[in-house]
């Protein structure tokens, strides 16, 4: 047997007593950034735009929306343990800014899979390895995402009354051009059915779209004011913005090889994992108001990754108990990073790290002929692939892709 370096059944036991948790743990957290959601909604109806109280609001508005729509990775992770976080996830923000949950099943069967992970698979990934090292890039897709999921929700809006009336096989067609890789790579579709029935996903559309729709009559029938599509349509902007720039800081994004999918076994999987995914700590004073802007899903990604059963709000207290007893040279805490934008610019502006030198060095291999003949097919990156992974050769990226799973 393989020894395993960084010992995860050894620390196995550290960690599980933090694997239990209750609904109410995650249920009162929604609760109040509902009350804080739907409560500044009310008030920005009777404020008046010039103002600086309207503005406020507005602040508070967004935030409590991102931190509400934020539930949907525990809602996803949870959900054969507590069905009742995703069915509560829906009815308080999911449904009403047409993000219900189904449309992150694809993070669980590629992101957390070690056949997809860091591969054309994963959408949640992918997009953010062709944009390290980039700071125009990067600033491109924090502006085009937003509008291009503003977008996707105004298609389903369209597409999903039509349920009700086309044929069966039709409408499937027309789930997996929308929600296939969520709406940006039709050809890999996201895996949906082995977690969700398409009449479960149809219903979640419909249910979504009749809200907005009601929303859309009653602006245009002067009940709802036009400033109330203002508000949503900000709301949504700011979170697909807020997740893009948070996904950029769980990972160093520097496992991409080009590869479709991968060949590797789980023990190797999880010092990818490790050696890929970063820890933002979270410390005295600062950790309250961090706790506001930035999940411990985030800041603790590589927790997350090491042990995924550990629900989102036990993470801070695993990692303490973790760092107790993990020796100095372990891997996890090289993943330490002292702050969030620390992570950021280390994203943006550092140079190519292992992970590249080790694909040139396959490359290489391949290119001379030297390559070991056991290595994995998906490992074995030819030529071609070495040139369509866009790393040295300047071949044009792939479309940014739908974020959030």
């Amino acid at each position: 047997m393989k020894r395993d370096p960084i010992g995860t059944r050894e620390y196995l036991p550290v960690v599980k007593p933090h694997f239990a948790f209750s609904t109410a743990e995650f249920i009162k957290p929604m609760a109040i950034w509902g009350v804080l959601t739907y409560g500044s909604l009310a008030l920005l109806m009777f404020l008046d735009y010039r103002t600086p109280a309207f503005w406020f609001c507005l602040a508070v508005h967004g935030l409590s929306v991102v931190n509400g729509l934020s539930f949907f990775h525990t809602a996803v992770h949870l959900r054969h343990r507590k069905p009742l976080i995703e069915k509560i996830y829906n009815l308080l923000f999911g449904y009403y800014f047409s993000y219900p949950s189904y449309i992150s099943y694809p993070h669980l069967s590629r992101h957390h899979n070690k056949r997809y992970y860091a591969t054309e698979g994963d959408t949640r990934y992918l997009p953010l390895v062709f944009y390290r090292n980039n700071l125009v890039a990067m600033i491109s897709m924090c502006v085009s995402v937003p509008i291009i999921e503003i977008g996707a929700v105004l298609v389903r809006m369209v597409f999903a009354p039509l349920y009700v009336i086309m044929p069966l096989a039709v409408i499937r067609r027309i789930l997996d051009g929308i929600h296939a890789k969520d709406g940006f790579t039709p050809q890999i579709k996201p895996d949906v059915s082995a977690d969700r029935s398409q009449a479960g996903i149809m219903k979640d559309d419909l249910i979504s779209a009749s809200i907005q729709w009601s929303m859309l009559i009653l602006v245009l029938a002067g009940v709802l004011p036009l400033k109330f599509l203002f508000i949503y349509l900000f709301a949504l902007w700011y979170f697909h913005l807020d997740l893009v720039i948070k996904t950029a800081v769980e990972h160093r994004f520097e496992e991409y090889l080009g590869e479709t999918e991968r060949h590797i076994s789980m023990l190797e999987f999880r010092n990818l994992e490790l050696s890929d995914s970063l820890t933002i700590e979270q410390r005295g004073i600062w950790r309250l108001p961090r706790m506001i802007f930035i999940s411990d899903a985030t800041c603790y990604h590589c927790l997350h990754h090491w042990f995924p059963k550990i629900p989102d709000v036990h993470l801070h207290a695993a990692h303490k108990a973790l760092l107790q007893v993990l020796p100095e040279e372990h891997p996890y805490r090289a993943s330490i990073q002292r702050g969030f934008f620390s992570a950021l610019t280390g994203m943006l502006f550092k140079a190519p790290g292992a992970a590249t030198e080790r694909e040139a060095d396959r490359s290489r291999e391949v290119e001379t002929g030297t390559q070991h003949a056991s290595a994995p097919p998906a490992l074995r990156p030819s030529t071609e692939l070495h040139k369509a992974s866009g790393l040295k050769t300047g071949i044009s990226s792939p479309a940014p892709r739908r974020f959030g799973e």
